[in-house]
């Protein structure tokens, strides 16, 4: 662990956590709750599952740059991706403040991480503090609905629909109908739960029928598409 650098200080000012305060106020609230930085290459484990939590977690972590994966094996070992969760995002919150005794998932670092560790405040929480806990709510709320986003996923029939209904979420989210997807190929199927070659098929057949075009993790929806 480290201090945090003027950099990442900036960082997580642009974000949601930090929404309305002031670099002053940022920095202030960040000492406060003994804010440190964590650092993990790409394919590292934050997290295995199954892993204890400690008996006092009393702290949460804010994404500042890179991509964290959700993963669970199935019995054979398989891969599924629960979620990614992406800059802005928090973690560990069922630990620190839900009493959870143990991670059920892995966390693995989708890309090279850098993670701002925050303590969890306690009841006598200043003003400053309390309107952090007032932007975490908020922030919590958000990833809960993008939970419920991936179960519209999982709804799809088949793996068409999953892909579709994956793709007009993404076209949302960016407000066009061209958007890159953080996701590479084995990634978006273990995310739709999908296996490789069945997920690269059905996207080449999408493509000569007209509804999208994809290279790579660029993707173009077409009018057909969004229908």
């Amino acid at each position: 662990m480290s201090k945090i650098t003027q950099k990442e200080l900036d960082i997580a000012l642009s974000m949601s956590l930090f929404s309305s305060f002031s670099p002053e106020e940022t920095g202030e609230v960040i000492s406060a709750l003994e804010g440190e930085i964590e650092r993990y290459p790409r394919g590292s484990i934050l997290v295995a599952a199954g892993q204890q939590a400690p008996a006092a977690s009393s702290f949460f972590f804010l994404l500042l740059s890179g991509r964290v994966h959700m993963i669970r094996y199935g019995l054979q070992g398989e891969q599924c991706m629960i979620d990614y969760l992406m800059p802005g995002c928090v973690l560990g919150m069922p630990q620190a403040i839900g009493g959870a005794r143990y991670f059920h998932n892995a966390m693995q670092a989708g890309a090279d991480c850098t993670l701002l560790r925050l303590a969890l405040p306690g009841q006598n929480a200043s003003p400053l503090v309390q309107r952090l806990l007032r932007n975490l709510l908020q922030v919590v709320s958000r990833q809960n609905v993008r939970l419920m986003e991936k179960v519209d996923v999982l709804s799809g029939r088949s793996v068409r629909e999953k892909i579709l209904i994956y793709l007009r979420i993404e076209s949302e989210i960016h407000g066009s109908r061209e958007f890159d997807i953080p996701l590479k190929r084995q990634e978006l199927a273990d995310y739709i739960y999908v296996d490789r070659t069945t997920l690269s098929h059905e996207l080449g057949k999408m493509q000569q029928e007209g509804l999208l075009s994809v290279r790579r993790n660029h993707f173009v929806l077409t009018p057909e598409g969004l229908t």
